[in-house]
This record gives C-alpha cells, structure tokens and sequence, in this order.
C-alpha cells in the first residue's frame, strides 16, 4: 500500500513521463511474490531518474540550444547629423529583425564637428551638428576623431585622385566628405578587428539613412551559413550608377572587413581606372579585384535587395531617391 501510495504520488508530479511507472504499480499491486527490498530498490531507482530528468530541462534541452544565434556587428560611421530622424527606422527595420536571429555587437566611429556644417550640393548651411548624437546607437566599442584634424591628415590623398578631376565640380568639396566618410567606416572597421572577437556575419550602416523596409534577414541567414563554401554580399539593387550601391551592405564577415577598408585602394583605383573618383565603380572594382591576404579562398557571389533607405540631410530635409533595379554584375 506504501509503494502504491508513492507511485500514485509520482505520477502527480511527473504526469508526462510515467507511462510505464503507472504500469509498474499496477502490478506491483498485484504482485504478491516480489521481495519488498527489491520493489523498493526499483522505486527509488525510477524516482532518481524522473527527479533528474524534471529538476536539470538544461540537460534534455541542451543539446537543443547548446547552440548560440550567430554573432554579427553592425559597422556604423559617417557624421553626427540626422540621427535624431533616422533612429527609429534603424531600430524598427535593421536592429529589432536581426535581434530575433543573431547576437549584435555594435561598432561606430563618428566626428566631433565643432565648426558649422555646410554642403552647397545638398542646400545644408551652418547647421551646427550634436556631437553627443552618434551615443543613441548604444555602441559596444566607438572611436570618435576631429573632422578638421583628419582633413589635414587627408590633404595628400586628395590632392594625388583631384588630379584626375572633380566629378561633382564643387572644387573637391564632395570628393572630400568621401575621403571623410570612407575614413570614418576604416576606423570602424579596425574597430571590430582589435576586438579579436569571432563574428560570423558584418553590416555595413550609415547612421543618415532612413530604412523604409525591414532587413532582408532570410538572405543574410543563407549568407552567413554558406560562408564556409562561399561569400556572400548583399546590397541595394537601385542607385547602381553602372557600379555598387554604396549606401549599406552585409553579409559575409571577412569580405565586409575588406570592403570597410578599402580607402586604402582609391589611389590604384583612379589610376588604373584613368578616370575622376566615382563612389559606385569603385566599390564595384575594389570587390572584383580585392586581394586581401585574410581571404580565404572561396567562390563569391553578389546579390542585391529591394530594401529602400533615403538620405535625410542635417536640417531634416530629404531628396526622392530612385528605387529602380538598375544593377548589371
């Protein structure tokens, strides 16, 4: 009667797993033969194992989740001059889809612009810039730098491409806030190399767009679970320009941490290409000719995706982009 009554209590507390428990007291009820010690030994036996299995899930789940999301870093950089507009899309359409699927890491460089910021070309005039406006991206590991100090540092690199002409004829004023931005997402990318953390996937984000859709996160998946057989890229299809949407890109790590240092080849680019700096075609020909030494051999692939992002100037104003699939590998 004792051992019915415990096995009758068992099976209150482990109601999913004792079937045969309830099949065992009923001939332990029956059974007149069995020795007691014996009985008791086997139900104290069934408790250690039932107790164990209920009190430790981590041990039946772990091998279910032993294995962690996948790692990725967003790269941001650029100046601090439209966040203010910009943050909840980023949260909504970029951050919040890849939380669900991978561990983020955030890596950012940014200016501290203490002159007024002023672009004929996009109608900015004087607008006095946030310094402390790159820290609502909550970065894990920044870096910020004088605009005016890193203009001077970049003197000679613009004077050897101005050479080969001023595409936007606004006497180099344009190709120097490219030298600037292309320093910024360098420093952001060294960043996340001394971090000597393991990543398995990188973005690229510029802080002064507006994402108008969510993140292609089934394409960067397959990305990142290809890349031990192939690199994946992903960027925009519109705005081409006969070259590579510069204006965001993910997928494969050891590529995006090539492509986030590729300042480094705008000389050789203009050289052989025997042509003014073009923002477009240079991305595309620094990702056909890259030769890193950390690239491993694999084959790569080039995709584009329909997401959208409009530029959002410093005093809030915006131009209609084209979202017009025009890229030709």
């Amino acid at each position: 009667a004792v051992l019915v009554a415990a096995f009758n209590r068992m099976r209150e507390r482990f109601p999913l797993n004792t079937w045969w428990i309830r099949q065992h007291a009923r001939a332990l009820k029956c059974s007149k033969r069995l020795c007691f010690r014996r009985t008791l030994l086997y139900a104290f036996v069934a408790c250690a194992i039932l107790s164990n299995i209920k009190s430790n899930p981590s041990q039946t789940s772990s091998r279910q989740g032993s294995r962690l999301p996948p790692r990725i870093v967003i790269v941001c950089y650029g100046l601090p001059r439209s966040l203010r507009w910009t943050l909840r899309s980023i949260d909504t359409n970029v951050r919040a889809p890849l939380s669900r699927h991978f561990r983020i890491d955030v890596a950012l460089h940014s200016y501290i612009h203490n002159e007024t910021y002023s672009n004929s070309r996009t109608l900015e005039d004087n607008i006095q810039l946030d310094n402390d406006e790159w820290k609502a991206l909550r970065p894990d590991f920044f870096k910020l730098e004088s605009v005016a100090r890193v203009k001077t540092q970049q003197e000679e690199t613009l004077r050897a491409i101005a050479d080969f002409g001023d595409p936007w004829k606004d006497n180099f004023k344009s190709l120097s806030n490219i030298l600037l931005a292309l320093h910024s997402l360098e420093q952001a990318t060294l960043l996340v190399l001394a971090s000597n953390k393991k990543y398995d996937g990188a973005l690229i984000l510029r802080p002064d767009l507006y994402y108008l859709d969510p993140i292609d996160v089934v394409s960067f998946r397959d990305a990142i679970h290809q890349s031990r057989t192939r690199a994946t890229l992903i960027f925009p299809c519109w705005q081409s320009w006969w070259g590579v949407n510069d204006r965001f890109m993910y997928g494969d790590f050891e590529y995006i941490m090539a492509v986030g240092r590729r300042i480094r080849a705008v000389k050789t680019y203009c050289k052989t290409a025997h042509s003014a700096f073009h923002g477009e075609k240079f991305l595309k020909w620094f990702i056909l000719n890259v030769d890193a030494p950390e690239l491993p051999s694999r084959s790569l692939a080039l995709m584009c995706t329909n997401q959208r992002a409009i530029r959002i100037r410093s005093n809030g104003a915006t131009r209609r982009e084209l979202f017009t699939s025009d890229f030709k590998p």
